[in-house]
């Protein structure tokens, strides 16, 4: 098994890493500045910074960027607090897309879309759409390859008896996907590969469901380390990041199996449940953040003892 994960699923892991990377850096290139100005122009209404915040999070692959750069405008004062909050929920719903993404059996695409973009590289002008065009290609070809290498993980009995661990106790599960997603930093590459054991059947919808909940705990992580230095809002931001996650996932564990049962219902599809189970535990999180967004962000005022200028 360690064999299998040294040559297959580690490389796939990189692959998918680097490719999301490399799809934000494209785009985020060809946006310039103006996904900044996208984020600036969400300081009027939460719904909208909450739309914006999906949107520029859809395009560049990663909410913890646009938490980072949200927290930076909040340390400007471009932003205050209610407005950036709203922003980072509508970020926490566009990070679920690339799960979707992984759903599909398109490792056949990989090669050709890297070998396209990297001969696009080649010209100065299209060195950017080349740049994110080969960053999906990786994508494709790191989920195929996660994919393919977990094949003879299911019959170790080792790794069935831990994942069967995280079926039984979904608190072990939660805990193990928020340190696996505060070492790595994306919650996108850990619900891949969630998705990835899930098709091959190495792991339970139970489980999968857990590793999700935590790589939402988990890639707050980003966020609140760049607040640490920042103004006492712009902390904040993070503080209500990492706190409406975890009280999501709280609200959500004693109805777990429910929660369970009922993504089951939407796909007859391991794999596609466990990306629904990410989406929609973020967009319900989302529905509940904005209903709720002026008590929550008092409370978090109070909390921790700000005065926040919006």
């Amino acid at each position: 098994m360690l064999r299998c994960i040294i040559c297959g699923l580690l490389p796939g892991f990189l692959m998918l890493l680097t490719g999301i990377e490399g799809l934000r850096l494209g785009l985020a290139r060809g946006l310039g500045a103006r996904w900044q100005g996208l984020l600036e122009k969400g300081t009027g209404n939460p719904l909208i910074g909450a739309i914006l915040g999906f949107v520029v999070t859809a395009l560049l692959q990663s909410s913890s960027a646009v938490t980072v750069m949200t927290i930076a405008l909040v340390n400007a004062g471009v932003m205050g607090l209610k407005e950036a909050f709203s922003v980072v929920i509508g970020a926490n719903v566009g990070t679920t897309l690339t799960a979707q993404v992984a759903v599909f059996s398109a490792g056949r695409l990989g090669l050709p879309l890297v070998a396209g973009g990297a001969i696009m590289c080649l010209w100065r002008r299209s060195r950017t759409a080349g740049l994110s065009l080969s960053g999906t290609g990786l994508i494709f070809l790191g989920i195929e390859t996660m994919t393919r290498s977990l094949a003879p993980v299911a019959q170790s009995k080792a790794f069935h008896h831990l994942m069967a661990g995280f079926g039984q106790n979904a608190a072990w599960g939660i805990v193990f996907g928020a340190l696996v997603t505060a070492i790595v930093q994306s919650s996108s590459a850990v619900t891949c590969v969630v998705v990835a054991m899930a098709r091959e059947g190495i792991i339970g919808l139970t489980a999968a469901v857990a590793l999700t909940l935590g790589s939402n705990i988990g890639t707050c992580v980003t966020g609140f380390l760049a607040g640490v230095r920042s103004s006492q809002p712009a902390r904040a931001v993070a503080v209500a990041n990492l706190a409406f996650n975890v009280a999501g996932v709280l609200v959500v564990f004693p109805m777990l199996e429910q929660f369970v049962w009922v993504i089951s219902r939407l796909s007859p599809d391991p794999g596609q449940q466990a990306a629904y189970a990410h989406m929609l535990f973020n967009v319900l999180s989302g529905v509940g953040g904005l209903l709720f967004l002026d008590q929550f962000v008092g409370l978090v005022r109070r909390v921790l003892g700000i005065q926040d200028w919006r």
